[in-house]
């Protein structure tokens, strides 16, 4: 009994160990990334425009290795996919912001791509604005026939009580 609970707190504690170590990485990842990104933000507004990243790319290939050495396997295509994906699902203008852009190379690391997952995140957005717009759009539509009826039914009403034909 004592030995199984104390090889319980033994293996919580190496769990708990473990978290931390990958809250840790994912730290250092993140400043990595933010150290990388800045450099690309020429203007320094906190955004990375396309041309920003396009220029950068060619002016200095080691960003590719820098990402691949933290387990970010994207090539330029990728990469300019990845940004232009993060410009339509964000809606800045023409740039992405440091912090977003972080965020989704983090999500690239790994077997699962950030440019797939963002592919879905986007479409998943961009499906909501539609269906909100439509069902926007539908309700509207409603409350004007709704509307017209009322009105139809007083004009109804008001012709009958004045031809006699109903007593209110």
């Amino acid at each position: 009994s004592c030995l199984s609970e104390s090889l319980i707190m033994e293996r919580m504690q190496d769990d708990k160990h473990a978290v931390q170590q990958l809250e840790k990485e994912r730290q250092n990842v993140f400043e990595t990334l933010k150290k990388i990104l800045l450099e690309l933000d020429a203007d320094g507004s906190g955004t990375i425009s396309r041309e920003e990243l396009v220029t950068a790319l060619n002016q200095q290939p080691e960003i590719l290795r820098k990402l691949a050495v933290l387990d970010i396997e994207l090539d330029v295509n990728d990469l300019l996919t990845l940004f232009d994906k993060l410009v339509r699902y964000h809606r800045l203008g023409d740039g992405v912001t440091v912090v977003a852009f972080i965020e989704a190379l983090q999500a690239s690391r790994g077997p699962a791509k950030a440019v797939d997952l963002l592919d879905v995140k986007t479409d998943m957005a961009e499906l909501k604005r539609d269906t909100e717009g439509k069902f926007e759009q539908a309700f509207s539509r409603i409350d004007e026939l709704h509307q017209k009826v009322d009105q139809r039914f007083d004009e109804l009403i008001g012709a009958l009580t004045a031809g006699g034909l109903l007593r209110l």
